[in-house]
């Protein structure tokens, strides 16, 4: 019975002792895995901390931009247009205040050829704020324009087909507008943009001829190209 007895005691000192190193052997593990854990996150921080965003306007104030196409069309026509912004990136460096700016002087086609030349100037003040951290990519706008337009009135005569004496008018237009739109800056300094804008004028309701008539403001801008400075 006592032999017994001593072998039983042995049996359970020797399951004790196995179970305390498995014991052990699980809490190395954890250990290992918890200490791997915290230098895969040092070395992740490490990384992000020597990976930094290189702005390409920081060291820019202005930019200046055109539109080729609008000129080249134009001038198919024996017509001028010239289409641009003039950009300040200094007051925010999560914004940009934009000058829009349009100038047409547009021979009339077709139909409406032997009618006079319409003369438009629009100059536009717009906030335009980034979406992201930085000036580049998506943005939302807002904004105030001024136009002056030179020419025929469409409400001074009845029908365009007809022989008439031309009305030559001059008007100016004041106006609110919001839009969205998409800016790419390149490291070089050159930058692409394209923007929707819509609106309305506030005063100044006349109908020139074959320009900017009406209330409605409608802007799409595209094939923009400027450079920063």
């Amino acid at each position: 019975m006592k032999k017994v007895m001593i072998i039983i005691a042995a049996l359970l000192f020797g399951i004790n002792q196995l179970m305390a190193q498995e014991n052990s052997s699980m809490e190395n593990k954890v250990d290992s895995v918890l200490i791997y854990q915290k230098q895969l996150m040092d070395y992740q921080q490490r990384i992000y901390g020597e990976v930094k965003y290189v702005d390409p306007l920081l060291n820019k104030r202005s930019g200046i931009e055109f539109n080729p196409a609008y000129l080249m069309l134009a001038s198919a026509n024996e017509s001028v247009v010239i289409s641009g912004t003039y950009s300040r990136f200094d007051v925010n460096r999560k914004a940009e205040l934009a000058f829009p700016f349009y100038y047409s002087n547009a021979k009339p086609f077709g139909l409406f050829e032997d009618h006079t030349r319409t003369k438009l100037f629009t100059l536009d003040a717009v906030y335009r704020q980034f979406l992201g951290a930085h000036q580049n990519g998506f943005y939302f706008s807002v904004g105030t324009r001024y136009a002056h337009i030179k020419g025929e009135n469409e409400e001074d005569y009845d029908d365009f087909f007809s022989s008439y004496d031309p009305v030559i008018k001059t008007t100016d237009k004041f106006g609110v507008l919001a839009g969205i739109g998409y800016r790419y800056f390149a490291q070089s300094g050159f930058y692409w943009g394209v923007s929707i804008s819509a609106g309305r004028y506030l005063t100044g309701n006349m109908h020139m001829a074959g320009s900017d008539g009406g209330k409605v403001i409608l802007d799409i801008e595209l094939l923009k190209f400027g450079v920063s400075f």
